[in-house]
C-alpha cells in the first residue's frame, strides 16, 4: 500500500455535475493526480447512476491503494478529529464542502478544528462560504458503521 502525502492538486473540470473538486481534494490529501482518483462520470456521464457510484468507487480505491476509507457527515467539521491527540489534531487534513460565492457546491481542503482552508482546488481559491458537509480519510479498520464501509 502507498503512503499518503499531502500535495496540492487542482481540479480539471468545473461545474455540476461534472466538476471534479472532490476528486482533486482527495488527490491533494493522498498526493496523487486527479486522473488517479476514480470517477464513474468519465465513463457514464452525469447520469444518476454515475453520481450514485462516485463515492463508493472512491472508497474502494482508497482502501485498495492506501488502506483508508472516506467517512462523511453533515456539519461544520468531522467530530472524529476531536478524538485525535492534540499535536495531530491541528494538522489533520479533511475535506470541507459547501456553497461557493459563485453559487455552486464545492469541496476544499481544510486542516484542524474548527478548520482552516489550506487548499482550494478551484483557480479562484475563494473557498466555501459555509461548511455544511465534511469528508475525512481514516484507516479502513477504524470505520465504525456500515454507512462508512467501502
Amino acid at each position: 500500500m502507498r503512503t499518503p502525502v499531502y500535495r496540492p492538486t487542482d481540479q480539471t473540470r468545473f461545474g455540476a455535475p461534472f466538476g471534479n473538486c472532490l476528486e482533486a481534494a482527495i488527490a491533494t490529501l493522498v498526493g496523487v493526480s486527479t486522473l488517479d482518483v476514480p470517477d464513474p462520470r468519465k465513463r457514464l456521464g452525469g447520469t444518476d447512476s454515475a453520481l450514485r457510484r462516485r463515492i463508493p468507487a472512491m472508497r474502494r480505491w482508497l482502501v485498495t491503494e492506501f488502506g483508508l476509507t472516506l467517512e462523511t457527515g453533515w456539519g461544520a467539521f468531522p467530530p472524529i478529529i476531536a478524538t485525535l491527540p492534540r499535536d495531530v489534531r491541528q494538522d489533520q487534513g479533511w475535506i470541507a464542502s459547501g456553497m461557493t460565492a459563485r453559487g455552486l457546491p464545492h469541496a476544499v481542503v481544510y486542516a484542524g478544528v474548527p478548520g482552516s482552508l489550506i487548499h482550494d482546488p478551484h483557480p479562484s481559491r475563494m473557498g466555501v462560504r459555509e461548511v455544511t458537509r465534511w469528508y475525512i480519510l481514516v484507516p479502513a479498520q477504524r470505520t465504525t458503521t456500515q454507512e462508512f464501509s467501502p
